[in-house]
């Protein structure tokens, strides 16, 4: 049961560990370091101002750290040959521009993406036609939130009990042969765990401690009753017994086992 509750939350979360990495994608407008006339183009894509050279004149752009750029482009009246020149180095590479669609007045191109060599701080664009105006952008790699594990997760029990102390009620997880206490403690936190049993003669509870899988110790609850702790359905209670944890250096998964067969009371803290 436990197995398939883990394997589904695990599903959710990468369904919506993926879905807040596409909506946290955005594409980033770029500025000229020498722009010339601007034009403001309002589309479904955003409004944004595109700019023309000056004349004979590259646009330079700044491109550190970048693998990719998107430029895209529009003419304010009809060009028979469109097309830019983006020069990289000694390197140039013209582009041709292909009719995308119409907004108001002016022709939108299809978006040209251009790949940027590793190292390459900056590159140029040139475009001879008067006519069309250009912009570049870039693309936020979205970096996934890491997904903080919760500081105390429980993992296996024999089911739940109520302590009453004072009117004041406390839920305990409970083990015996067959069933075993098991929890996760994450994040670098210490935990510590309050016991008790149930008293039917005088055998000694016993129940053995494991931290990742290997027995660290063997505790021994004492078998004096209280009279100030009920639970329903006991008649005759321990006394509680504290006990603290290993040190955990990172995520530890401890477990308690019952050895004398007594109905124990568990209850692990996260210490503050």
């Amino acid at each position: 049961m436990y197995k398939k509750y883990a394997t589904l939350m695990l599903m959710v979360l990468s369904l919506v560990v993926s879905l807040g990495g596409a909506l946290m994608a955005k594409t980033v407008p770029m500025t000229f370091d020498n722009p010339g006339t601007k034009r403001l183009l309002k589309s479904e894509a955003g409004n944004y101002y595109f700019f023309r050279s000056l004349p004979e004149k590259n646009m330079k752009l700044n491109v550190k750290n970048l693998e990719q750029i998107e430029i895209r482009s529009f003419a304010r009246k009809p060009v028979a040959k469109p097309k830019f020149i983006v020069i990289i180095g000694k390197q140039k590479q013209s582009y041709d521009l292909v009719i995308d669609k119409t907004v108001k007045n002016y022709t939108v191109y299809q978006p040209i993406n251009v790949t940027i060599p590793k190292g390459t701080q900056n590159v140029e664009i040139l475009c001879y036609d008067r006519y069309i105006y250009l912009r570049s952008f870039y693309t936020v790699t979205p970096k996934p939130k890491p997904v903080k594990l919760p500081n105390l997760k429980v993992l296996a029990h024999g089911g739940m009990m109520n302590l009453t102390f004072e009117q004041k009620t406390s839920n305990y997880y409970t083990i015996d042969l067959e069933h075993q206490m098991k929890f996760e403690v994450n994040n670098k936190r210490d935990a510590i765990m309050y016991v008790r049993a149930k008293l039917t003669d005088r055998s000694i509870p016993t129940m053995d401690l494991y931290q990742d899988g290997i027995m660290i110790k063997r505790y021994q609850l004492p078998t004096k009753r209280t009279a100030k702790y009920k639970v329903a359905g006991i008649t005759h209670l321990s006394i509680g017994m504290r006990i603290d944890l290993p040190e955990n250096t990172g995520s530890s998964v401890f477990e308690l086992k019952s050895v004398s067969g007594h109905l124990i009371l568990v209850k692990p803290v996260i210490k503050k």
